[in-house]
């Protein structure tokens, strides 16, 4: 099992998922932002079940780093997480 962190994290790739892997663990562990990855701009890719394609699920790692834990979501195998760049 494993998922893939992409984008503005310090350490993009493939990594093992372990039970209970949170999106917020699951960043820590691609090394956390760069300096212009944002937290309020980060995406899950989720294959669609029984069909092609993809669902996007919207997160925003700094509700979670402020104290909202109920958005922590739990990562999937082979899910894809997207960090984009903040807006200047």
């Amino acid at each position: 099992k494993k998922f893939f962190v992409y984008g503005e994290v310090v350490r993009p790739g493939t990594f093992p998922l372990d039970d209970n892997m949170t999106i917020l663990k699951a960043i820590s562990m691609a090394g956390g932002f760069t300096k212009f990855g944002s937290a309020s701009r980060v995406k899950i890719l989720r294959e669609k079940k029984g069909q092609p394609g993809y669902d996007t699920i919207k997160v925003n790692i700094k509700a979670i780093m402020d104290g909202s834990p109920t958005d922590d979501i739990l990562i999937q195998n082979g899910d894809i997480i997207v960090v984009s760049e903040g807006v200047f």
